[in-house]
């Protein structure tokens, strides 16, 4: 219901005033991506959960220096989600592709999930060995059709609002020598830069900004 705040399934400050302006208007929530629009849109932003698998194994007797020692092993993340949706991406973009090449060179593939580092690099292998499992393209072509860069989020829970519309800065990674990816950086440089201001933007290279 629109019309109620509360059913809303996420509590931030000041969601719902900037929900309803943009609901059903360029905001939309569909279980399926038609196929006109994955063939016209230019970029494609992977926004999906990657939950720890890190377990902790500890009860309330456990002294400071124990559990200083389980948190320096740092928290494992499952890539899984962020695995499937690219390879599924691909697999619907390849036979859209074959139909109308022309609609399919410079696609962007935004990936704003928490990751581990050099998850861009691997996504870049999966979408490149489905391709070539399905197709004659090139490493080039298909870098040509679909480039990657890595853009995370500082968001923080009840200033996640204001934390994206104001932010501090943009980190905007890209896969160390790979040309496509680097063009596609300094495309979303150009894109940020309406939004803040340019010294705020940050390029990278993928796993830098990966560790961020």
């Amino acid at each position: 219901d629109i019309s109620n705040p509360s059913s809303l399934p996420i509590v931030e400050a000041n969601l719902y005033e900037y929900f309803k302006t943009v609901y059903n208007k360029n905001l939309f929530f569909i279980s399926e991506i038609p196929d006109n629009i994955l063939s016209t849109c230019d970029l494609i932003f992977i926004c999906v959960n990657t939950p720890s698998i890190t377990n902790y194994n500890y009860g309330t007797d456990i002294t400071l220096d124990n559990l200083n020692s389980i948190l320096m092993k740092g928290i494992e993340l499952s890539m899984e989600n962020v695995y499937k949706c690219v390879k599924d991406l691909t697999l619907r973009i390849i036979p859209l592709k074959q139909q109308n090449p022309s609609l399919f060179h410079n696609k962007i593939i935004i990936q704003k999930s928490t990751v581990a580092v050099t998850t861009l690099e691997r996504l870049h292998d999966i979408i490149v060995s489905t391709f070539t499992s399905n197709t004659t393209y090139t490493i080039d072509e298909i870098d040509a059709c679909l480039s990657l860069v890595n853009i995370p989020e500082f968001l923080a829970e009840g200033t996640a609002i204001t934390n994206l519309l104001y932010p501090d800065r943009v980190v905007i990674g890209h896969i160390k020598g790979n040309i496509h990816s680097q063009r596609a950086s300094t495309t979303m440089c150009a894109f940020y830069s309406n939004i803040v201001s340019q010294d705020k933007i940050v390029q990278l290279d993928s796993t830098s900004s990966e560790m961020m």
